[in-house]
């Protein structure tokens, strides 16, 4: 077509089987790729929560031995709970 010195007819021009199947191969790839980040991030929140519980029943603990005790350092300990990420075991 080139060497004629002729342009192809515009609306006859199209990707054909190859653009198709690029296009449907993409498609495919971003579905799985949705999947698996929706299922990475349903693990996260799940871990999450697990950890605030965990937290929540080391706070607790902690709460009740301060309370039990009437020591004022044990009230120091549960703030440091409440603020670090993984719970510790309370202070006997």
């Amino acid at each position: 077509m080139i060497l004629t010195g002729t342009a192809p007819d515009a609306a006859s021009v199209t990707p054909g089987i190859a653009g198709f199947l690029t296009f449907f191969a993409l498609a495919v790839i971003v579905v799985l790729l949705v999947l698996n980040m929706s299922k990475h991030l349903r693990r996260i929140d799940a871990r999450a929560a697990q950890e605030e519980a965990a937290e929540a029943v080391a706070r607790a603990a902690a709460e009740k031995s301060a309370e039990a005790s009437g020591d004022p350092e044990h009230l120091g300990a549960t703030e440091q709970l409440a603020t670090s990420c993984k719970p510790r075991e309370p202070e006997k």
